[in-house]
């Protein structure tokens, strides 16, 4: 911060830049700080008692205040008074200009104002600046897992977890030729190496007619760890090609 050097001797000639250097030193600073808490703010005291609210100091679009208490209202509006000194040319002029906060009908919500209090306990907690406790979220368990087959309620399942356990679920769509009355076989390779696991099937086809309203039946068979097969009859009076969606969840 600026400063002015007083251990001279001699005296100095005063001029109203020489306060206007000091007033501008400590104001930007302030400002500077004002930046980094926030516009609004109480710093300390306004403790609403009743009907009243006690003194105080707030930060008000980034300006430091006095915060003058009395009767408790929704609002903080910022007022001012200016008084005058005599100059050198014999003319009194607006000079002493005082700024203060009080309650009022309008101006910032006081609900709206964070304490810096609040600030300070953020900064102190940095890896739970809300303070939430474990009983506040359900009382979760302290373990966790990135295995997406951990059957436990007492693990937490990491994000890892639940991606590979998205991408381990896995789909296609298998072309299978029926002749009339008759049934075929399909087999799809995977290549997951998956000791276990389970398929669903759904003809897919979006075609209309006799054809597609009659009795379709879809077995999964021979399941190995890379490769499993689909077969379908029909009990459709003619030869027809459709598509079978697959879709594949470990087990």
């Amino acid at each position: 911060m600026n400063y002015l050097n007083l251990t001279n001797e001699g005296g100095v000639l005063a001029f109203q830049e020489l306060l206007a250097f000091m007033q501008d030193s400590y104001s930007d600073a302030i400002a500077n700080i004002c930046q980094v808490v926030g516009d609004n703010v109480i710093i300390e005291g306004c403790e609403v008692s009743g009907a009243t609210i006690s003194n105080g100091t707030v930060i008000i679009n980034g300006e430091v205040l006095p915060f003058e208490g009395g009767p408790a209202k929704d609002y903080v509006a910022v007022v001012q008074t200016t008084n005058t000194a005599p100059y050198k040319d014999g003319e009194d002029k607006p000079f002493y200009v005082t700024r203060k906060a009080v309650p009022a009908d309008a101006g910032v919500a006081l609900a709206s104002m964070v304490r810096l209090a609040t600030f300070k306990a953020h900064y102190a907690h940095k890896s739970n600046p809300h303070e939430v406790t474990k009983a506040q979220v359900g009382n979760p368990p302290n373990a966790k897992s990135d295995s997406i087959s951990f059957d436990s309620s007492d693990s937490l399942a990491t994000s890892k977890a639940v991606y590979d356990g998205v991408r381990s679920i896995k789909g296609g769509t298998a072309s299978v030729a029926v002749s009339a009355y008759g049934k075929a076989t399909v087999t799809v390779t995977h290549n997951l190496n998956m000791p276990a696991y389970r398929v669903f099937v759904t003809n897919a086809y979006s075609g209309a007619g006799d054809a597609y309203t009659q009795v379709l039946r879809c077995v999964v068979f021979d399941k190995t760890n890379n490769a499993f097969s689909i077969r379908v009859k029909s009990d459709y009076g003619g030869g027809i090609t459709l598509p079978v969606d697959w879709i594949l969840i470990p087990a």
